[in-house]
């Protein structure tokens, strides 16, 4: 259940998917200059959409995670903090102990 290559966000914008936040904002300075249609004319409006997708994901730490399991990938990376909605609450329906979750 990987992402089709044409889908896959890390390649579309050239970063490795090990890459951090400042790498990630250039990636996406260096293409949105280069494929915004007021340079690059009308035709180039879907391609800046797709890189304009990739980068809203890929710039959200939840949203990325969620990406990364989709497509397979280590769900989490050195330098990468952990999605912290699991670590405020449980999903609903989940019923933890209080003892288990380090709260007396």
């Amino acid at each position: 259940m990987g992402i089709d290559s044409a889908d896959d966000y890390y390649g579309l914008l050239g970063i490795d998917a090990a890459a951090d936040g400042a790498e990630l904002r250039r990636a996406w300075h260096r293409l949105a200059l280069r494929w915004h249609t007021d340079r690059a004319g009308p035709g180039a409006k879907a391609r800046f959409q797709k890189i304009l997708a990739a980068y809203m994901v890929l710039s959200d730490p939840v949203d990325r995670a969620a990406y990364d399991r989709r497509r397979g990938a280590p769900a989490r990376r050195p330098g990468m903090p952990l999605a912290t909605s699991w670590a405020r609450r449980p999903p609903k329906g989940v019923d933890i102990p209080r003892q288990s979750r380090g709260m007396v």
